[in-house]
């Protein structure tokens, strides 16, 4: 993405604009699987409770951050006293690196792979829905482009 700006392909208010829509989708996703654990009867486990938490403020501080999966100092206090453990700001610190990696990578993907631009935009799909996020792969999160420029996720 980074390439892509310097380029003069893509301007910060478009990649900007890419990244929100990538952080509302994940977020979206990681309600609906909070929804889908309610009402499972077994319930998921401290460990996967915590690792939800750690996505949905790694994508947050993605969000309001950019792309940097450092925690400042400030930021690790804030976490701390919102009643945090260090186990979960070194969930946390794991999610960031993943996430901000797997943003980074799927770029790449999608710039290598698709034959419409560096970057994909809402408009180059007819569907609404134009990007996805898919499902982590080996602990990265990858956008790639399908058959007539649609994109979705494997």
């Amino acid at each position: 993405m980074l390439d892509a700006i310097t380029d003069g392909k893509l301007t910060p208010a478009q990649a900007k604009a890419w990244l929100t829509s990538v952080v509302r989708s994940e977020l979206d996703r990681i309600e609906r699987q909070r929804r889908v654990s309610r009402i499972d009867l077994v319930g998921p486990s401290d460990e996967d409770r915590r690792l939800d938490w750690a996505t949905v403020r790694a994508w947050s501080h993605l969000a309001s951050k950019g792309l940097h999966p450092e925690l400042s100092d400030h930021d690790r206090r804030t976490v701390l006293n919102e009643g945090s453990s260090e186990a979960d700001i070194a969930s946390l610190e794991t999610m960031l690196e993943r996430e901000a990696a797997g943003a980074v990578d799927g770029h790449e993907e999608v710039r290598h792979g698709a034959a419409i631009g560096p970057l994909p935009m809402a408009d180059a799909c007819p569907r609404p829905s134009a990007l996805r996020h898919c499902p982590r792969i080996n602990g990265a999160t990858r956008i790639i482009p399908c058959e007539r420029n649609r994109w979705d996720s494997v």
